[in-house]
């Protein structure tokens, strides 16, 4: 194990272990961690670099990072449980659960098209502030009058925050809980999984900042200086007008303001350590620790893809594939097989499960990459984990 690198890894995955140390010395400002569960038990458990490139602090074992649209897994997966329990199903409408969600032609959505970026609302037409971002009644009386930019269920195009409050609330009107409540009631606090939608202020201090590299900062800029309807759809869709920053964090502001860590925005607010969010995606296709979150049948059922190929908005492929919220192997994101599904993140974060074999993965860090540049960190570790089990 280097000195910038601690944890563990099993016998047999060792290659693992190898490419995370490379990742960690090549970017010197920053830290990542890296979890792999396989069939039910913990075989990588590694984390190296900086929490914090400004004070120089350290990565340990239980810092915490802002895991972005990984968040949207966890609560496609509170969905799931909700629908196993048959608490709703997939073809209900949405306005049998929330009524109030009928406004400007919104009517028919089904809970299936508002969770497979059907719905036609992936920003608003006016700005949203950060003071009300944070105000989850705001939000959601804005959701409620908003008229779709499609009819639902026509296309379907990424609803980069606003999805979190589509899902977020069916989860409250089902189940009675905020979506935070709910992630931590039945699904973190059964596998000791330190894992959060709404941060209590005694973690804050575990929690490490992120920040944009270079390269996605100058891919920003670029894009809104082009002026065009995808790069503005896709900006919009990222900011709300004025929320958050394009590049979605800052200096304690957007994603890494403790405003928003302990708000509920379930569209990119979680925050979890590696982990504890791969302890959660290997209970989901195997028993960790005694706990199975989704039964076979439920797994095969919400994977049953919902939305792939162009979208509503103009933009070249790669293009995803999501199933009921959940996002599924394709061009634009590839997962171990096939078969798994999951979410990744904004600038790396990437979490999944495995059916296949049995696998919960996790790799977050604080240096935020994309843009023009490829970021491959958690694909090479996907890669070197497929080549262990092929092997």
């Amino acid at each position: 194990m280097s000195s910038q690198v601690a944890g563990f890894v099993a016998e047999g995955f060792e290659k693992i272990q190898k490419s995370f140390e490379e990742i960690i010395s090549q970017a010197p400002d920053s830290g990542a961690a890296v979890s792999i569960w396989h069939k039910g038990k913990n075989v990588v458990n590694l984390w190296g670099g900086l929490a914090d490139k400004e004070s120089k602090a350290a990565w340990n074992e239980d810092t915490k990072v802002v895991v972005f649209s990984s968040t949207k897994g966890l609560m496609s997966l509170a969905l799931a449980q909700l629908f196993q329990a048959g608490k709703f199903s997939y073809d209900d409408l949405v306005i049998k659960y929330w009524p109030e969600y009928k406004g400007a032609g919104k009517e028919k959505t089904t809970i299936g098209q508002l969770v497979s970026h059907q719905a036609g609302v992936p920003f608003f037409a006016g700005d949203i502030h950060p003071d009300q971002v944070i105000n989850w009644d705001y939000m959601i009386s804005k959701i409620e009058q908003e008229a779709p930019v499609w009819e639902p269920g026509s296309a379907y195009a990424y609803h980069a925050i606003t999805h979190g409050w589509l899902t977020g609330e069916i989860i409250r009107r089902v189940s009675g809980m905020s979506p935070g409540q709910y992630l931590a009631k039945e699904i973190s606090s059964l596998l000791y999984a330190d894992t959060w939608l709404g941060l209590p202020l005694e973690l804050e201090s575990e929690v490490a900042p992120s920040y944009a590299h270079a390269d996605l900062a100058s891919f920003f800029i670029d894009l809104n200086n082009q002026n065009t309807d995808a790069g503005n759809f896709l900006i919009r869709s990222l900011t709300l007008g004025e929320a958050f920053p394009m590049n979605l964090v800052a200096s304690g502001q957007g994603f890494n303001s403790r405003a928003v860590h302990a708000a509920e925005i379930p569209g990119a607010g979680g925050i979890s350590t590696a982990h504890g969010i791969s302890k959660i995606w290997s209970s989901v296709v195997h028993e960790t620790d005694g706990v199975r979150l989704l039964s076979d049948e439920t797994v095969e059922h919400v994977r049953k893809v919902q939305s792939e190929g162009k979208p509503f908005t103009d933009l070249e492929p790669p293009y995803s594939k999501f199933g009921m919220g959940f996002q599924l192997d394709s061009a634009a994101r590839g997962y171990l097989t096939q078969s798994s599904f999951g979410h990744d993140g904004a600038g790396g974060q990437c979490a999944f499960a495995d059916p296949e074999h049995k696998i919960g993965f996790a790799f977050v860090t604080t240096e935020m990459r994309g843009g023009e540049v490829e970021d491959d960190r958690a694909t090479r570790l996907i890669g070197d984990l497929r080549s262990i089990l092929q092997s």
